[in-house]
């Protein structure tokens, strides 16, 4: 009897379908953590390796659509060509997965808007992910897997600690291109990162994610395992803090909750990171 695997991507993470693989690359940015979480981990995380395998993942013989709610673009409308693993001396990424079709892909964390995406207007990439995704936005993909294996859930981060602001995740974007074979004309940017907080979602998740064995505490940040409360002031473990959750009113974009040593963790939003599909 096959059991249930999933991984779940959190952060700046692109995913191609190239022949009979799934290739999902995250490019290397000095201001994120790359951290991989078993379900329940708690931290210290581990690192994220540069080349993340996964065995005896059962393949699906169909290729599953990404879903409206993933920002996706199209790799000749846009010119940006394929995803380009280059290893050193010029390696262009920090963490490669070489994955088997998907029995399902899909979104968690989901009660964004695409519109909060906000690209420059100038960007042809940015208005090609306007034309192909939403009107929803969902911050955490599922690959969905069986094995012969036991099974596993595993969340996998590549996004920053803290809040960034408009020039840092314009500065991951940035070195985001380099995963491209036309890098220059991956020009995604964007003009503000003032938007909605997007919390995990409620509990009960849907019932094909549930399904999954899949759980609310996988919806959450690298950021909020480390700080162990989300965006709704929810302790998650009592192992780092222990303390009373306080409520901080600034900055206007959202809710901010401190612990005792001071560490602030914001919650999830369009630009810390999202995942991206790249089509055709």
């Amino acid at each position: 009897m096959a059991n249930q695997a999933n991984i779940l991507l959190h952060g700046l993470f692109f995913l191609q379908y190239q022949g009979d693989q799934l290739i999902v690359l995250a490019p290397y940015h000095k201001k994120h953590e790359f951290k991989k979480r078993p379900q329940h981990q708690q931290p210290p995380l581990d690192p994220l390796n540069d080349e993340e395998a996964f065995a005896n993942l059962i393949p699906h013989n169909i290729k599953q659509a990404f879903p409206p709610s993933m920002p996706q673009f199209d790799k000749n409308e846009t010119g940006v060509g394929d995803l380009v693993p280059k290893q050193k001396p010029e390696k262009n990424y920090r963490c490669q997965m070489v994955l088997p079709w998907p029995l399902d892909i899909d979104v968690i964390r989901t009660r964004g808007r695409m519109r909060d995406l906000k690209p420059m207007l100038t960007s042809r990439v940015g208005d090609n992910i306007l034309k192909y995704s939403g009107p929803g936005l969902g911050l955490v993909t599922v690959l969905h897997y069986e094995t012969p294996d036991p099974g596993f859930t595993i969340s996998c981060f590549a996004e920053h600690m803290k809040p960034a602001n408009t020039n840092e995740v314009n500065d991951a974007l940035k070195d985001a291109g380099k995963l491209f074979a036309n890098e220059s004309k991956f020009d995604l940017r964007l003009r503000e990162v003032n938007r909605p907080i997007i919390c995990p979602d409620p509990d009960p998740l849907p019932p094909k994610i549930t399904r999954y064995q899949i759980i609310r505490d996988d919806e959450h940040s690298v950021g909020e395992v480390y700080d162990s409360k989300d965006c709704a002031g929810i302790v998650l473990s009592s192992k780092i803090t222990g303390d009373k959750v306080i409520r901080d009113d600034e900055p206007p974009a959202g809710e901010v909750y401190k612990t005792k040593n001071r560490l602030k963790t914001f919650a999830s939003d369009p630009a810390n990171c999202v995942q991206f599909g790249v089509r055709g």
